[in-house]
């Protein structure tokens, strides 16, 4: 009789469903929506979850405020708007991918003085 052997646990892939669930106070477009499940299907486990904690480093600690994405001119980029209770802008910037090891960010369109990778925050 064959043993069988424990595997490990693998990254489980993030689903569009599983950010808006977590992250509650996010609304974004129809593009976005469209861009952001893109992303989860194609991008590996880890550049996924990287991403999801950018958005939510953007609303933490603010329980009355909501964060709006929008898709961008880059290919796998979002604009966003932080916004207050009384649906006032707070900050508005883009989360802007810098590109993976393969390509790095040269190959994302990203210029930059220090190059770094994955996903950012500008404001």
């Amino acid at each position: 009789m064959e043993q069988l052997t424990e595997q490990p646990d693998l990254p489980t892939k993030t689903t569009l469903e599983a950010i808006e669930t977590t992250i509650p106070d996010l609304d974004m477009n129809e593009p976005a929506r469209q861009r952001l499940s893109d992303i989860c299907e194609r991008f590996p486990a880890q550049q996924v979850e990287q991403l999801t904690g950018r958005l939510r480093y953007l609303l933490e600690g603010e329980r009355t405020h909501k964060l709006y994405l929008s898709s961008d001119w880059a290919r796998h980029s979002f604009s966003f708007t932080l916004v207050d209770a009384h649906d006032q802008a707070i900050i508005s910037g883009g989360l802007i991918w810098h590109g993976d090891e393969q390509g790095g960010y040269q190959t994302a369109g990203s210029v930059q003085l220090n190059p770094s990778l994955g996903w950012q925050v500008h404001t």
